[in-house]
Protein backbone atom coordinates (compact mmCIF):
# COMPACT_ATOMS: atom_id res chain seq x y z
CA UNK A 1 0.00 0.00 0.00
CA UNK A 2 3.19 2.43 0.60
CA UNK A 3 3.86 2.42 -3.04
CA UNK A 4 0.22 3.29 -3.98
CA UNK A 5 -0.43 5.94 -1.28
CA UNK A 6 2.91 7.39 -1.14
CA UNK A 7 2.60 7.15 2.51
CA UNK A 8 1.24 5.33 5.70
CA UNK A 9 -1.09 6.30 8.42
CA UNK A 10 1.69 5.20 10.90
CA UNK A 11 4.36 7.01 8.91
CA UNK A 12 5.52 10.13 11.02
CA UNK A 13 4.48 9.59 14.26
CA UNK A 14 6.23 11.31 17.00
CA UNK A 15 7.32 10.35 20.57
CA UNK A 16 9.81 10.42 23.62
CA UNK A 17 11.48 7.35 22.76
CA UNK A 18 11.50 4.77 20.62
CA UNK A 19 9.72 2.11 22.49
CA UNK A 20 6.50 4.53 22.74
CA UNK A 21 6.98 5.89 18.88
CA UNK A 22 6.89 1.90 17.84
CA UNK A 23 3.88 1.77 20.35
CA UNK A 24 2.26 3.97 18.63
CA UNK A 25 2.86 2.76 15.20
CA UNK A 26 1.59 -0.80 16.32
CA UNK A 27 -1.56 1.34 17.85
CA UNK A 28 -2.50 3.29 14.38
CA UNK A 29 -2.09 -0.36 12.60
CA UNK A 30 -3.98 -1.54 14.45
CA UNK A 31 -6.73 1.22 14.59
CA UNK A 32 -6.54 1.77 10.50
CA UNK A 33 -9.41 -0.05 9.18
CA UNK A 34 -8.47 -1.59 5.70
CA UNK A 35 -11.05 0.11 4.09
CA UNK A 36 -9.00 3.06 5.26
CA UNK A 37 -6.64 2.17 3.89
CA UNK A 38 -7.11 1.00 0.74
CA UNK A 39 -9.78 3.82 0.42
CA UNK A 40 -9.59 4.47 -3.63
CA UNK A 41 -7.88 1.34 -4.72
CA UNK A 42 -9.09 -1.78 -6.18
CA UNK A 43 -11.18 -3.86 -3.98
CA UNK A 44 -9.01 -6.48 -4.44
CA UNK A 45 -6.36 -4.45 -2.71
CA UNK A 46 -8.40 -4.87 0.58
CA UNK A 47 -9.27 -8.63 0.28
CA UNK A 48 -5.34 -9.35 0.00
CA UNK A 49 -4.71 -7.63 2.94
CA UNK A 50 -7.78 -9.14 4.81
CA UNK A 51 -6.54 -12.58 3.61
CA UNK A 52 -3.01 -12.07 4.98
CA UNK A 53 -3.93 -10.88 8.07
CA UNK A 54 -6.44 -13.62 8.92
CA UNK A 55 -3.52 -16.18 8.41
CA UNK A 56 -2.25 -18.43 11.15
CA UNK A 57 1.77 -17.97 11.74
CA UNK A 58 2.06 -21.80 10.69
CA UNK A 59 0.03 -21.27 7.70
CA UNK A 60 0.91 -21.49 4.04
CA UNK A 61 -1.06 -19.21 1.86
CA UNK A 62 -2.94 -19.96 -0.55
CA UNK A 63 -0.34 -18.46 -3.53
CA UNK A 64 -3.13 -19.52 -6.57
CA UNK A 65 -6.07 -17.45 -5.04
CA UNK A 66 -3.58 -14.49 -4.10
CA UNK A 67 -2.31 -13.93 -7.56
CA UNK A 68 -6.41 -14.64 -8.55
CA UNK A 69 -6.87 -11.29 -7.24
CA UNK A 70 -4.32 -9.66 -8.71
CA UNK A 71 -4.95 -11.09 -12.11
CA UNK A 72 -8.50 -10.17 -11.79
CA UNK A 73 -7.43 -6.27 -11.53
CA UNK A 74 -5.56 -6.56 -14.22
CA UNK A 75 -8.13 -8.21 -16.05
CA UNK A 76 -10.64 -5.14 -15.16
CA UNK A 77 -8.63 -2.57 -15.38
CA UNK A 78 -8.34 -4.06 -19.11
CA UNK A 79 -3.67 -4.31 -18.22
CA UNK A 80 -3.50 -8.04 -18.96
CA UNK A 81 -0.80 -8.59 -21.24
CA UNK A 82 0.74 -4.98 -20.35
CA UNK A 83 4.24 -6.93 -19.39
CA UNK A 84 5.98 -3.29 -19.92
CA UNK A 85 6.87 -1.30 -16.63
CA UNK A 86 5.77 2.35 -15.73
CA UNK A 87 9.12 3.49 -15.98
CA UNK A 88 10.87 1.20 -19.02
CA UNK A 89 7.52 3.24 -21.21
CA UNK A 90 8.69 6.73 -19.23
CA UNK A 91 12.13 5.76 -20.66
CA UNK A 92 11.05 5.31 -23.58
CA UNK A 93 9.04 8.62 -24.00
CA UNK A 94 12.17 10.11 -22.91
CA UNK A 95 13.94 8.92 -25.22
CA UNK A 96 11.47 9.74 -28.15
CA UNK A 97 11.36 13.51 -26.63
CA UNK A 98 15.03 13.54 -26.81
CA UNK A 99 15.02 12.36 -30.44
CA UNK A 100 12.62 14.62 -31.80
CA UNK A 101 13.93 17.50 -29.95
CA UNK A 102 17.33 16.70 -31.59
CA UNK A 103 15.61 16.12 -34.88
CA UNK A 104 13.89 19.25 -34.45
CA UNK A 105 17.52 21.56 -33.76
CA UNK A 106 18.84 19.44 -36.71
CA UNK A 107 16.05 20.41 -39.39
CA UNK A 108 16.45 24.24 -38.29
CA UNK A 109 19.85 24.32 -38.49
CA UNK A 110 19.84 23.07 -42.01
CA UNK A 111 16.91 25.11 -43.04
CA UNK A 112 18.65 28.12 -41.79
CA UNK A 113 21.68 27.04 -43.27
CA UNK A 114 19.96 26.59 -46.55
CA UNK A 115 18.40 30.17 -46.76
CA UNK A 116 21.95 31.92 -46.16
CA UNK A 117 23.40 30.10 -49.09
CA UNK A 118 25.16 26.74 -47.68
CA UNK A 119 26.77 25.91 -44.12
CA UNK A 120 27.35 28.53 -41.47
CA UNK A 121 31.17 29.96 -41.90
CA UNK A 122 33.41 29.33 -39.01
CA UNK A 123 34.99 32.88 -37.69
CA UNK A 124 38.67 32.57 -38.69
CA UNK A 125 40.82 33.03 -36.46
CA UNK A 126 43.54 34.85 -38.45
Amino acid sequence: MYFLRGKLPWQGLKAKTKKEKYAAILQKKAETPLRTLCHGFPAQMEEYLRYCRSLKFEESPDYNYLRGLFHDVLVEQNLLGDTEYDWIKRKRQENAQRKAAAQMKADKARNSSSRTGGAPRRASGR
